[in-house]
Protein backbone atom coordinates (compact mmCIF):
# COMPACT_ATOMS: atom_id res chain seq x y z
CA UNK A 1 0.00 0.00 0.00
CA UNK A 2 1.48 3.07 -0.73
CA UNK A 3 2.31 6.57 0.93
CA UNK A 4 -1.76 7.77 0.28
CA UNK A 5 -3.39 5.49 2.61
CA UNK A 6 -1.23 5.18 5.45
CA UNK A 7 -2.52 7.25 8.34
CA UNK A 8 -6.23 7.40 6.68
CA UNK A 9 -9.53 6.23 8.76
CA UNK A 10 -11.75 3.65 7.78
CA UNK A 11 -15.31 5.12 7.11
CA UNK A 12 -17.07 2.02 7.41
CA UNK A 13 -16.26 -1.14 8.85
CA UNK A 14 -14.22 -3.86 7.17
CA UNK A 15 -16.64 -7.48 6.87
CA UNK A 16 -15.52 -10.84 5.91
CA UNK A 17 -18.09 -12.83 3.28
CA UNK A 18 -19.56 -13.84 6.55
CA UNK A 19 -20.98 -10.24 7.78
CA UNK A 20 -18.26 -10.38 11.40
CA UNK A 21 -15.64 -7.14 11.74
CA UNK A 22 -12.56 -7.81 10.62
CA UNK A 23 -11.93 -3.55 11.05
CA UNK A 24 -13.64 -1.32 12.99
CA UNK A 25 -14.94 2.02 11.63
CA UNK A 26 -12.32 4.59 12.64
CA UNK A 27 -9.42 2.13 12.42
CA UNK A 28 -6.30 4.47 11.32
CA UNK A 29 -4.54 2.00 8.83
CA UNK A 30 -1.00 1.21 8.52
CA UNK A 31 0.75 -1.36 6.93
CA UNK A 32 0.19 -4.54 9.09
CA UNK A 33 -3.85 -3.97 8.30
CA UNK A 34 -3.33 -3.85 4.35
CA UNK A 35 -1.12 -7.10 4.95
CA UNK A 36 -3.71 -8.47 7.03
CA UNK A 37 -6.76 -7.32 4.66
CA UNK A 38 -4.97 -9.26 1.62
CA UNK A 39 -5.11 -12.38 3.77
CA UNK A 40 -8.28 -12.67 3.97
CA UNK A 41 -8.71 -11.87 0.61
CA UNK A 42 -10.02 -8.11 0.66
CA UNK A 43 -9.31 -5.83 -2.63
CA UNK A 44 -11.45 -2.51 -1.72
CA UNK A 45 -12.06 -0.93 1.71
CA UNK A 46 -13.72 3.17 2.08
CA UNK A 47 -11.77 5.22 3.82
CA UNK A 48 -11.93 9.07 4.58
CA UNK A 49 -11.64 11.38 1.87
CA UNK A 50 -10.81 8.92 -0.54
CA UNK A 51 -11.81 7.80 -4.29
CA UNK A 52 -15.21 6.41 -3.77
CA UNK A 53 -14.20 3.01 -5.49
CA UNK A 54 -11.68 2.55 -2.20
CA UNK A 55 -8.22 1.43 -2.67
CA UNK A 56 -6.91 -1.53 -4.36
CA UNK A 57 -5.22 -3.98 -2.25
CA UNK A 58 -2.03 -4.93 -4.09
CA UNK A 59 -1.45 -8.60 -3.89
CA UNK A 60 2.19 -9.81 -2.41
CA UNK A 61 2.70 -12.10 -5.84
CA UNK A 62 1.37 -9.68 -9.29
CA UNK A 63 -0.09 -11.38 -11.82
CA UNK A 64 3.48 -11.66 -13.69
CA UNK A 65 5.32 -13.22 -10.86
CA UNK A 66 2.82 -15.31 -10.27
CA UNK A 67 2.67 -16.77 -13.93
CA UNK A 68 6.69 -17.25 -13.24
CA UNK A 69 6.54 -19.50 -10.82
CA UNK A 70 3.81 -21.84 -12.37
CA UNK A 71 5.91 -21.96 -15.72
CA UNK A 72 9.09 -22.60 -13.44
CA UNK A 73 6.90 -25.51 -11.52
CA UNK A 74 5.68 -26.67 -14.63
CA UNK A 75 9.34 -27.01 -15.81
CA UNK A 76 10.53 -29.45 -13.10
CA UNK A 77 7.33 -31.16 -13.21
CA UNK A 78 7.52 -31.52 -16.90
CA UNK A 79 11.28 -33.52 -16.49
CA UNK A 80 10.09 -35.14 -13.54
CA UNK A 81 7.13 -36.71 -15.22
CA UNK A 82 9.21 -37.82 -18.21
CA UNK A 83 11.59 -39.59 -16.01
CA UNK A 84 14.52 -37.13 -17.29
CA UNK A 85 16.99 -34.89 -14.84
CA UNK A 86 14.58 -33.40 -13.25
CA UNK A 87 15.32 -29.50 -13.98
CA UNK A 88 14.68 -27.36 -10.79
CA UNK A 89 17.44 -24.45 -11.77
CA UNK A 90 14.17 -22.40 -12.05
CA UNK A 91 11.70 -22.81 -9.81
CA UNK A 92 14.96 -22.22 -7.47
CA UNK A 93 16.00 -19.56 -8.78
CA UNK A 94 11.82 -18.25 -8.22
CA UNK A 95 11.56 -18.86 -5.07
CA UNK A 96 15.06 -17.37 -3.83
CA UNK A 97 14.35 -14.49 -5.60
CA UNK A 98 10.91 -14.04 -5.48
CA UNK A 99 9.00 -15.83 -2.63
CA UNK A 100 11.85 -15.05 0.04
CA UNK A 101 11.66 -11.30 -0.23
CA UNK A 102 7.70 -11.27 -0.89
CA UNK A 103 5.85 -8.69 1.44
CA UNK A 104 3.68 -10.65 4.17
CA UNK A 105 0.10 -10.03 2.03
CA UNK A 106 -1.19 -13.30 0.11
CA UNK A 107 -2.31 -13.16 -3.36
CA UNK A 108 -6.27 -13.78 -3.22
CA UNK A 109 -6.98 -17.04 -4.26
CA UNK A 110 -7.97 -17.71 -7.86
CA UNK A 111 -10.25 -20.07 -9.59
CA UNK A 112 -6.98 -22.16 -11.13
CA UNK A 113 -8.30 -24.35 -13.88
CA UNK A 114 -8.14 -28.23 -12.28
CA UNK A 115 -5.13 -29.82 -14.03
CA UNK A 116 -3.24 -26.86 -12.70
CA UNK A 117 -4.31 -26.68 -9.10
CA UNK A 118 -0.57 -28.08 -8.43
CA UNK A 119 1.42 -25.61 -9.55
CA UNK A 120 -0.70 -22.83 -8.28
CA UNK A 121 -1.00 -24.14 -4.38
CA UNK A 122 2.86 -25.23 -4.95
CA UNK A 123 3.47 -21.17 -5.28
CA UNK A 124 0.87 -20.72 -2.11
CA UNK A 125 2.53 -23.10 -0.03
CA UNK A 126 6.04 -21.52 -0.67
CA UNK A 127 4.67 -18.43 0.34
CA UNK A 128 2.76 -19.36 3.37
CA UNK A 129 6.14 -21.72 4.56
CA UNK A 130 8.19 -18.92 4.37
CA UNK A 131 6.26 -17.25 6.66
CA UNK A 132 5.50 -19.14 9.38
CA UNK A 133 9.14 -20.05 9.01
CA UNK A 134 9.78 -16.47 9.93
CA UNK A 135 7.11 -16.16 12.61
CA UNK A 136 8.72 -19.39 14.20
CA UNK A 137 12.03 -17.76 14.59
CA UNK A 138 14.16 -19.77 11.84
CA UNK A 139 17.52 -18.42 10.86
CA UNK A 140 17.99 -16.96 7.64
CA UNK A 141 18.72 -20.62 6.27
CA UNK A 142 16.45 -22.10 7.49
CA UNK A 143 13.34 -19.65 6.51
CA UNK A 144 14.82 -19.96 2.93
CA UNK A 145 15.10 -23.84 3.21
CA UNK A 146 11.34 -24.12 4.46
CA UNK A 147 9.88 -21.82 1.41
CA UNK A 148 12.27 -23.91 -1.26
CA UNK A 149 10.95 -27.08 0.41
CA UNK A 150 7.22 -25.48 0.28
CA UNK A 151 7.61 -24.80 -3.35
CA UNK A 152 8.76 -28.40 -4.50
CA UNK A 153 6.72 -30.50 -1.69
CA UNK A 154 4.32 -31.66 -4.31
CA UNK A 155 7.11 -32.48 -6.80
CA UNK A 156 6.50 -36.09 -6.43
CA UNK A 157 2.48 -36.26 -7.92
CA UNK A 158 4.10 -36.00 -11.02
CA UNK A 159 4.77 -39.83 -10.58
CA UNK A 160 0.88 -40.20 -9.61
CA UNK A 161 -0.93 -41.31 -12.39
CA UNK A 162 -3.04 -38.08 -14.28
CA UNK A 163 -6.51 -39.94 -13.50
CA UNK A 164 -5.62 -40.71 -9.77
CA UNK A 165 -4.71 -37.76 -9.20
CA UNK A 166 -7.38 -35.90 -10.90
CA UNK A 167 -10.22 -38.13 -9.72
CA UNK A 168 -13.32 -36.43 -8.35
CA UNK A 169 -13.98 -39.36 -6.32
CA UNK A 170 -12.87 -41.17 -3.71
CA UNK A 171 -9.81 -43.15 -4.25
CA UNK A 172 -9.58 -46.82 -3.36
CA UNK A 173 -7.27 -48.78 -1.57
CA UNK A 174 -4.71 -49.10 -4.28
CA UNK A 175 -4.74 -45.43 -5.24
CA UNK A 176 -4.35 -44.24 -1.85
CA UNK A 177 -1.35 -45.76 -1.64
CA UNK A 178 -0.01 -44.32 -4.50
CA UNK A 179 -0.82 -41.00 -3.75
CA UNK A 180 1.00 -41.37 -0.01
CA UNK A 181 4.34 -42.00 -1.78
CA UNK A 182 4.37 -38.68 -3.18
CA UNK A 183 6.56 -37.46 -0.30
CA UNK A 184 9.34 -40.20 -1.29
CA UNK A 185 9.18 -39.58 -4.73
CA UNK A 186 9.54 -35.44 -4.61
CA UNK A 187 12.50 -36.35 -1.95
CA UNK A 188 13.97 -38.47 -4.49
CA UNK A 189 13.23 -36.24 -7.65
CA UNK A 190 15.00 -33.40 -6.22
CA UNK A 191 17.46 -35.34 -4.98
CA UNK A 192 18.53 -36.35 -8.39
CA UNK A 193 17.70 -33.30 -9.53
CA UNK A 194 21.06 -32.02 -7.96
CA UNK A 195 19.57 -30.59 -5.24
CA UNK A 196 21.69 -30.80 -2.07
CA UNK A 197 19.61 -29.01 0.92
CA UNK A 198 19.78 -32.12 3.13
CA UNK A 199 17.16 -29.94 4.74
CA UNK A 200 14.80 -29.20 2.12
CA UNK A 201 14.52 -33.10 1.23
CA UNK A 202 13.96 -33.72 4.97
CA UNK A 203 10.54 -31.36 5.03
CA UNK A 204 9.84 -32.25 1.42
CA UNK A 205 9.23 -36.12 2.72
CA UNK A 206 7.96 -35.06 5.53
CA UNK A 207 5.70 -32.82 5.45
CA UNK A 208 2.66 -35.51 5.10
CA UNK A 209 3.64 -36.59 8.29
CA UNK A 210 1.51 -35.80 11.50
CA UNK A 211 2.11 -35.13 15.54
CA UNK A 212 0.37 -37.91 16.35
CA UNK A 213 2.11 -40.71 13.96
CA UNK A 214 -0.98 -40.45 11.81
CA UNK A 215 0.62 -39.43 8.76
CA UNK A 216 2.96 -40.43 5.82
CA UNK A 217 4.95 -42.04 4.55
CA UNK A 218 7.18 -42.93 7.81
CA UNK A 219 4.79 -42.75 10.52
CA UNK A 220 6.86 -40.66 12.41
CA UNK A 221 5.56 -38.07 14.90
CA UNK A 222 6.32 -35.47 17.75
CA UNK A 223 9.62 -34.57 17.63
CA UNK A 224 10.56 -36.91 14.96
CA UNK A 225 9.01 -34.21 12.55
CA UNK A 226 11.64 -31.65 11.59
CA UNK A 227 10.06 -28.24 12.57
CA UNK A 228 10.26 -27.27 8.75
CA UNK A 229 8.23 -30.22 7.72
CA UNK A 230 5.44 -29.48 10.37
CA UNK A 231 5.38 -25.24 9.18
CA UNK A 232 5.16 -26.72 5.20
CA UNK A 233 2.17 -29.30 6.47
CA UNK A 234 0.05 -26.43 7.99
CA UNK A 235 0.76 -24.24 5.01
CA UNK A 236 -0.31 -27.11 2.64
CA UNK A 237 -3.70 -27.42 4.34
CA UNK A 238 -4.29 -23.97 4.73
CA UNK A 239 -3.39 -23.44 0.96
CA UNK A 240 -5.79 -26.39 -0.13
CA UNK A 241 -8.95 -25.42 2.31
CA UNK A 242 -8.76 -21.43 1.45
CA UNK A 243 -8.68 -22.17 -2.61
CA UNK A 244 -11.34 -22.89 -4.58
CA UNK A 245 -11.27 -26.18 -5.71
CA UNK A 246 -13.79 -27.70 -8.85
CA UNK A 247 -16.31 -29.30 -6.15
CA UNK A 248 -16.59 -27.18 -3.11
CA UNK A 249 -15.90 -23.55 -2.59
CA UNK A 250 -12.89 -21.91 -0.68
CA UNK A 251 -13.28 -21.21 3.10
CA UNK A 252 -12.59 -18.28 4.86
CA UNK A 253 -8.59 -17.83 6.32
CA UNK A 254 -9.81 -18.11 10.29
CA UNK A 255 -12.38 -20.81 9.71
CA UNK A 256 -9.47 -22.93 7.80
CA UNK A 257 -7.19 -22.63 10.92
CA UNK A 258 -10.40 -23.65 12.94
CA UNK A 259 -10.73 -26.30 11.09
CA UNK A 260 -6.82 -27.47 11.66
CA UNK A 261 -7.77 -26.91 15.12
CA UNK A 262 -10.09 -29.25 15.23
CA UNK A 263 -7.94 -32.22 13.82
CA UNK A 264 -6.67 -32.55 17.08
CA UNK A 265 -3.39 -33.89 17.08
CA UNK A 266 -2.29 -33.68 13.88
CA UNK A 267 -0.88 -30.04 13.66
CA UNK A 268 1.89 -28.79 16.02
CA UNK A 269 -0.11 -26.51 18.47
CA UNK A 270 3.38 -24.00 18.13
CA UNK A 271 2.78 -23.71 14.32
CA UNK A 272 -0.71 -22.91 14.78
CA UNK A 273 -0.26 -20.57 17.61
CA UNK A 274 2.02 -18.87 14.61
CA UNK A 275 -0.40 -18.73 12.16
CA UNK A 276 -3.16 -17.36 14.08
CA UNK A 277 -0.33 -14.46 14.82
CA UNK A 278 0.00 -14.05 11.02
CA UNK A 279 -3.76 -13.69 10.68
CA UNK A 280 -3.92 -10.68 13.15
CA UNK A 281 -3.74 -7.35 12.50
CA UNK A 282 -3.01 -6.60 16.20
CA UNK A 283 0.22 -6.63 17.77
CA UNK A 284 1.45 -6.22 21.79
CA UNK A 285 1.35 -2.53 22.36
CA UNK A 286 -0.83 -1.10 20.11
CA UNK A 287 -3.36 1.37 21.31
CA UNK A 288 -7.11 0.72 20.90
CA UNK A 289 -10.63 2.60 21.85
CA UNK A 290 -13.11 0.02 22.89
CA UNK A 291 -16.92 0.47 21.48
CA UNK A 292 -17.41 2.19 25.11
CA UNK A 293 -15.36 4.64 24.66
CA UNK A 294 -12.40 3.06 27.19
CA UNK A 295 -8.54 2.97 26.00
CA UNK A 296 -6.11 0.31 26.50
CA UNK A 297 -3.30 -1.28 24.75
CA UNK A 298 -3.24 -4.89 23.22
CA UNK A 299 -1.34 -7.32 25.83
CA UNK A 300 -1.33 -10.20 23.33
CA UNK A 301 -3.18 -12.24 20.59
CA UNK A 302 -6.40 -13.88 21.46
CA UNK A 303 -7.74 -17.33 20.52
CA UNK A 304 -9.06 -15.63 17.74
CA UNK A 305 -7.19 -13.12 15.80
CA UNK A 306 -9.50 -10.58 15.79
CA UNK A 307 -10.32 -10.54 19.77
CA UNK A 308 -7.19 -9.83 21.14
CA UNK A 309 -6.49 -9.43 24.98
CA UNK A 310 -5.99 -6.17 25.90
CA UNK A 311 -5.60 -3.92 29.29
CA UNK A 312 -7.61 -0.55 29.84
CA UNK A 313 -6.20 2.42 31.17
CA UNK A 314 -8.43 1.68 34.58
CA UNK A 315 -6.46 -1.80 34.72
CA UNK A 316 -8.90 -4.42 33.46
CA UNK A 317 -8.12 -6.59 30.83
CA UNK A 318 -10.21 -8.65 28.96
CA UNK A 319 -10.76 -9.83 25.50
CA UNK A 320 -11.61 -6.95 23.15
CA UNK A 321 -14.05 -8.51 20.52
CA UNK A 322 -14.51 -6.25 17.80
CA UNK A 323 -15.78 -3.29 16.87
CA UNK A 324 -13.21 -1.44 18.31
CA UNK A 325 -10.74 1.13 16.97
CA UNK A 326 -6.53 0.93 16.69
CA UNK A 327 -5.75 4.66 17.43
CA UNK A 328 -2.32 4.05 17.84
CA UNK A 329 0.64 1.94 17.21
CA UNK A 330 3.25 -0.24 19.12
CA UNK A 331 6.87 0.70 17.97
Amino acid sequence: MGPEIEGRRLAEPVRDAGGSVLLAEGTVLRQVHVDFLARQGVSRVAVHQADPDGMQLVPTLDDLEHRRGVAALAEAFGTCRARRETLLHQALQFGREVLCHAGPQRRPPGRFPFREYTLHHSVEVGLWSRLLAQELGLDEAGVEETTLAGLLHDLGKCRVPSEVLHKDRQLDPEEWQLVRQHPSWGADACRKGGLRGRRILQVILQHHERMDGAGYPLGLKGEEICLGARAVAVADAFSAITSYRDYRGRKLPVQAVEELQREEGHYDPEVLAAFWRLLSPYREGDAVCLADGSRGRVLRPGENPYEPWVETSDGRRMRAAAPFAVVGWAA
